[in-house]
C-alpha cells in the first residue's frame, strides 16, 4: 500500500513538473522564435525621391562635459559632416563641473537647448556617438508620415582589439549588449512598431514634442514610488518613449496601429522576468523531475541543454560571424549572463539605490546662455559591403562654439557608434 502511494506521489510531481517546465519553456522561448522569423522580415522605410524632411530640418543637441576629448571632437566632426541646419552644443563648463558631478543627469541639458531650436526635428545625441555623412536621410524618412513622433538608431560598439586581457573582454560584452538589443528592437519594430527603449545616445524626435510646455515639465520632475521619490536623474530615454506611446505617437517605421499587444509580452512583460540564472535553472530543474525516472532524463536533459546553449547565441551569432577570434570569451559571456542576473536582482532589492536622486531645477528656471554652433568640418564617406552607412572617421578640424549650462555628469561610453545598420568599421 505504501508503495502505491509512493508511486502516486511520484507520478503526481511529475505531472506537475512537468506543466510547470512546458509553461517556463513556452514562456521564455515563443517569443525568441517569433523574434527570429520578424528580424528577417524587418524591412527599413525607403528614403523618398522627394522628401519634405531635409537635413535642413535638424537640429542636433550634443550635451557634454568633456568637450576637449578626442571623442568629442569626432563626434562633432561627424554631426556637422551630415549639414544639419543646427548643432547646439551644452556644457557645463569648468565653473559648474563640481555641480555637474552632483546633479549626474542630463535632463537640464536638454531642458537648456530646447528654446534654442528652430527647426521641426531635434536630434539629441551622446558626445560619443560617431555618424556618417549620409545618415540623416535615412533617419528623416520615417518623418514622411505626420504620425511619427520619433526615429530610433542601431547601434554598433566599435570592436578595439587588445589582445586577450580584460579590457578586451568588457569591449566583446559591450558589442554584444548592443548586438542582442539591436537584435530585439528590429523584431519588434517589424511586428509592431513597439520598442522598449528609444536610445538616448541618438535618437529623432519632432520639435513640437520636445518643446511642449507639459513634456518639459514632467521631464525635468518625474517622480516615482507614489510621487515621494525624485526627480530622478536617469531614465531620460525610458521617459520619452513612455510619453510617445501615452500620447499615441508613432516610433521609428511605418504607419500602423497604435497599440502594442506583441510588446506587452515580447518587450515590457519579459523584461520584469528576464533572470536567465532562475530562468534555465527552473527549466532544468522541472524537466529533471517530470522524468528522472524514464528511461530517456538523461537525453532529455542533454537536448534541453543544448537547446538553451544554442539560443544563446541567436541574437549575437552575427557578432560572431565578423569576429570570430571572439570566439574565446564565449564561456565568458555565458557566466557573466548568468551573474548579470544576480545584479539585477541586488539592484531590485537594493533600497538604498533609490534614495539619492538629486534635486534639479524645473524648465525655465535654469541660468544659461546658449549660442549656435558654428562649425566647419568634413567627414569621409565609407559605403559598406551591402550599401547601408558605415561610421568612418575624419580627419577634418572643426570650430565649436559651446556655452555653460546647470547641466551635469555625463557618463560617457567611448566607442559607441549608431547608423542605419551594424558593420565592421572601416580604417
Amino acid at each position: 500500500m505504501d508503495s502505491l502511494r509512493s508511486m502516486g506521489s511520484m507520478s503526481e510531481t511529475a505531472s506537475i513538473s512537468a506543466k510547470v517546465f512546458v509553461f517556463l519553456f513556452l514562456f521564455r522561448y515563443v517569443r525568441l522564435i517569433v523574434h527570429i522569423i520578424a528580424y528577417f522580415c524587418y524591412k527599413p522605410l525607403p528614403v523618398p525621391a522627394n522628401p519634405t524632411v531635409t537635413e535642413k530640418d535638424v537640429t542636433v543637441i550634443v550635451p557634454t562635459v568633456s568637450p576637449s576629448g578626442p571623442d568629442f571632437e569626432q563626434c562633432i566632426r561627424s554631426v556637422v559632416g551630415t549639414n544639419a541646419a543646427q548643432v547646439l552644443v551644452v556644457i557645463v563648463g569648468k565653473a559648474k563641473l563640481a555641480d555637474a558631478r552632483v546633479f549626474c543627469d542630463q535632463f537640464p541639458t536638454i531642458c537648456t537647448a530646447m528654446p534654442e531650436v528652430r527647426t521641426p526635428i531635434t536630434i539629441l545625441c551622446d558626445d560619443h556617438v560617431f555618424w556618417p555623412t549620409y545618415f540623416l536621410p535615412d533617419v528623416l524618412a520615417p518623418f514622411e508620415d505626420s504620425k511619427v513622433g520619433a526615429v530610433g538608431t542601431v547601434k554598433c560598439v566599435i570592436r578595439e582589439h587588445s589582445g586577450f586581457s580584460n579590457r578586451d573582454f568588457w569591449n566583446f560584452i559591450a558589442c554584444l549588449y548592443l548586438t542582442r538589443r539591436n537584435f530585439d528592437q528590429r523584431a519588434t519594430s517589424a511586428i509592431d512598431n513597439g520598442v522598449s527603449t528609444l536610445s538616448g545616445r541618438t535618437a529623432a524626435f519632432r520639435t513640437t514634442i520636445l518643446a511642449a510646455p507639459d513634456f518639459m515639465h514632467e521631464f525635468c520632475n518625474e517622480y516615482f514610488f507614489f510621487g515621494m521619490i525624485g526627480p530622478l536623474n536617469a531614465d531620460d530615454d525610458k521617459f520619452t518613449t513612455r510619453w510617445l506611446t501615452n500620447h499615441g505617437w508613432l516610433i521609428k517605421v511605418q504607419d500602423k496601429k497604435t497599440t502594442q499587444p506583441w510588446c506587452v509580452y515580447a518587450v515590457y512583460l519579459t523584461s520584469m522576468v528576464n533572470f536567465a540564472l532562475f530562468y534555465d535553472a527552473g527549466l532544468l530543474f522541472s524537466l529533471w523531475m517530470a522524468v528522472r525516472d524514464g528511461d530517456c532524463a538523461k537525453m532529455a536533459m542533454c537536448c534541453l541543454g543544448a537547446w538553451i546553449f544554442c539560443s544563446k547565441l541567436v541574437k549575437i551569432s552575427f557578432h560572431f560571424l565578423r569576429y570570430p577570434a571572439d570566439l574565446v570569451y564565449l564561456p565568458g559571456y555565458i557566466a557573466f549572463a548568468y551573474f548579470h542576473s544576480l545584479i539585477k536582482l541586488y539592484a531590485l532589492c537594493d533600497a538604498e539605490m533609490l534614495i539619492p536622486c538629486a534635486k534639479i531645477p524645473e524648465y525655465g528656471t535654469m541660468n544659461a546662455d546658449l549660442t549656435n554652433v558654428n562649425t566647419t568640418a568634413t567627414s569621409s564617406r565609407v559605403p559598406s559591403p551591402d550599401g547601408h552607412s558605415e561610421i568612418a572617421s575624419s580627419s577634418s578640424h572643426s570650430s565649436v562654439g559651446t556655452s555653460s549650462s546647470q547641466s551635469s555628469q555625463f557618463h560617457s561610453k567611448s566607442g559607441i557608434r549608431c547608423n542605419s545598420d551594424c558593420h565592421k568599421k572601416s580604417d
